[in-house]
């Protein structure tokens, strides 16, 4: 399993990345556009959130991001 750093995020191929650091952020690679999305439960139901698009959001941005999401769903 690949570790996300900022040097090796353009080097992945498409599939859904998990970050090790923080619980729930996921980096999403397409064809044609990478994400980054929050995997939650609410209610029971699984939900997931994008909260940004890369290159324009950075790793640690997302991540920051994501810990914003969690935290306001709690």
């Amino acid at each position: 399993m690949k570790t996300l750093t900022a040097l090796t995020l353009p080097t992945f191929p498409v599939c859904e990345w998990p970050d090790n650091l923080t619980p729930g952020l996921l980096f999403r690679v397409g064809y044609r556009s990478k994400t980054w999305e929050v995997r939650t439960r609410k209610n029971g139901a699984r939900q997931r959130v994008r909260v940004g698009y890369y290159p324009a959001m950075g790793l640690l941005d997302a991540r920051n991001a994501a810990k914003e999401v969690l935290k306001r769903i709690e």
